[in-house]
């Protein structure tokens, strides 16, 4: 049987991370197709490629060190995506992937980039309190109302407390909620251009040192004010 279609146990991923760890190179699983993937309060010596990767329940990383990149682009996720408190040292690439769930980057640090483009997630995705030290592209983001035991949960946005170093691009996104940037330090530019926004845009308290670009914006109410630059 090809490998690409045989489903990796826990015990399997494991193994390979290990065996990356001690070939000095990324663990690899692309393509491959895994029941979940969890890995609680580890340091994690190397770098995760799951790019085009089948993940048939959730991906829980919180609290885990990466020492490379954390790459799950064109990844199908069936469940959540937990990388709360997690601490990336490369990039966290999530391009093209499909997330059945929410997506959680609450307090985490990436010493890289995010790179979301085309990034489709049933829920929120929140980087509340998250630490970014370049940018964050999530162009042509779809963030989807989904239910989750009886219960509603839209597809906001939430980067309140967050800390971005770079850029924040959220061009032509469809968000099916709010956005919400309240009491966030961005070090450059925001640009949501084009951005489809069911609920509010709060900027209400950030601090955002670069340019600002609302056009050709549709949202419920963009509700703004920059003490620092008086608009």
């Amino acid at each position: 049987m090809d490998n690409n279609f045989e489903k990796l146990t826990q015990a399997d991923i494991e193994r390979e991370i290990q065996t990356a760890i001690a070939q000095n190179r990324v663990a690899d699983f692309r393509g491959k197709t895994l029941s979940s993937f969890s890995i609680l309060t580890t340091d994690i010596k190397t770098g995760l490629n799951l790019e085009d990767a089948k993940i048939l329940g959730p991906v829980t990383l919180g609290g885990a060190t990466i020492e490379n990149n954390l790459n799950f682009k064109n990844a199908k996720i069936t469940g959540p995506l937990y990388l709360a408190e997690s601490h990336i040292k490369g990039d966290l690439i999530l391009e093209g992937a499909e997330v059945g769930g929410v997506i959680n980057l609450v307090g985490t640090t990436i010493e890289g980039n995010l790179f979301g483009s085309n990034l489709i997630t049933n829920g929120f995705l929140s980087l509340s309190k998250a630490t970014i030290r370049g940018d964050v592209v999530l162009n042509n983001l779809t963030t989807k109302i989904t239910n989750y035991e009886g219960l509603k949960i839209n597809g906001d946005i939430f980067f309140d407390f967050a800390q971005i170093a770079g850029s924040i691009n959220l061009k032509n996104a469809n968000i099916e909620g709010l956005i919400t940037f309240q009491n966030a330090g961005i070090e450059k530019d925001l640009d949501i251009e084009g951005a489809k926004i069911i609920g509010r845009i709060l900027l209400t308290t950030a601090n955002i040192k670069g340019a600002i670009n609302l056009k050709d914006v549709e949202s419920g109410e963009i509700i703004r004010y920059f003490e620092q630059q008086g608009l």
